[in-house]
């Protein structure tokens, strides 16, 4: 998780995603997995060509995984606002 922090502070989103697929892949219930799932879709979003679907696809299964609210979600809901 920590590693993908990095890559996001390095400006290397490409490393960043595939660290944090990899990690949402490898235990999905994890709160680092779930975590993951927040930045995979500001990655998404960030990309040089966005990609809004995955975007929006990232965070709602956040939030799915947080009924009872996470970190991220307040941001998150907030994003999806102005995009939905």
């Amino acid at each position: 998780y920590r590693l993908g922090q990095s890559y996001v502070r390095a400006k290397q989103p490409d490393k960043a995603t595939e660290t944090f697929l990899a990690l949402a892949r490898a235990n999905d219930e994890s709160p680092y997995a779930i975590g993951s799932l927040y930045y995979l879709g500001v990655l998404a979003q960030q990309n040089t060509s966005p990609d809004t679907k995955a975007a929006v696809a990232y965070w709602k299964s956040y939030l799915e995984k947080t009924p009872k609210g996470g970190r991220f979600s307040q941001e998150i809901a907030k994003n999806l606002e102005t995009m939905i």
